[in-house]
């Protein structure tokens, strides 16, 4: 014998699991793609991940966001890349905690278009993009959309950026592995030339 309260608390329970595991936390290195269109206010992540958000068409190599704001917590410095995708003409504002961090370029509405490739978008000069460098700490991410189609999409991505501290250990190192190396280098020809004589 079933009691509906209990199908009910098993379905809701089955419901937020698997709204559980399509949610992922925003990473370094990997493309993300949102949407936006007239019926959203800035940009929305991509259904199915975000429910109430746009049909997104899939980018290449890229992971759909779900609902925003996206958020991350970094330990150093990430920088934030941005680029418009597929069409020409949009460009966006980003939004840490609701503080302006920077915008993208206005670009002509020209009709060209860049795909859905990020690698690609991002380096196109008719494209609008930009990269922003956030420091440390929780961020959450929101961004407004200057729309010149009525649906579109972009991406962004966070590459982590080293510390001075790592540079200037990684240059020490490189240079005393170059003065080892051509110290071993005259060694090994003054005993060449020792043995010749």
């Amino acid at each position: 014998m079933s009691h509906p309260l209990s199908a009910f608390r098993c379905g809701l329970l089955l419901l937020l699991l698997t709204a559980a595991a399509k949610a992922s936390p925003i990473s370094a290195g990997i493309w993300y793609e949102f949407g936006f269109d007239p019926v959203h206010f800035g940009a929305s992540g991509c259904q199915p991940e975000d429910p109430s958000g746009v049909p997104c068409r899939a980018g290449i190599r890229t992971v759909n966001l779900g609902t925003p704001p996206w958020t991350f917590t970094s330990q150093s410095p990430v920088d934030f890349i941005i680029t418009d995708g597929l069409l020409a003409g949009d460009s966006f504002q980003v939004l840490d905690f609701g503080s302006r961090v920077g915008s993208t370029p206005s670009v002509a509405r020209s009709g060209h278009s860049c795909g859905l490739d990020p690698r690609i978008c991002v380096i196109d000069p008719e494209m609008s993009h930009n990269s922003f460098l956030l420091p440390p700490g929780n961020h959450s991410i929101t961004i407004s959309v200057n729309a010149a189609q009525i649906l579109g999409e972009g991406f962004f991505r966070l590459n982590p950026v080293p510390e001075t501290s790592t540079f200037l250990l990684l240059a020490f190192g490189l240079a005393f592995l170059a003065c080892w190396c051509r110290a071993a280098v005259k060694c090994r020809t003054a005993s060449k030339v020792a043995s010749w004589i």
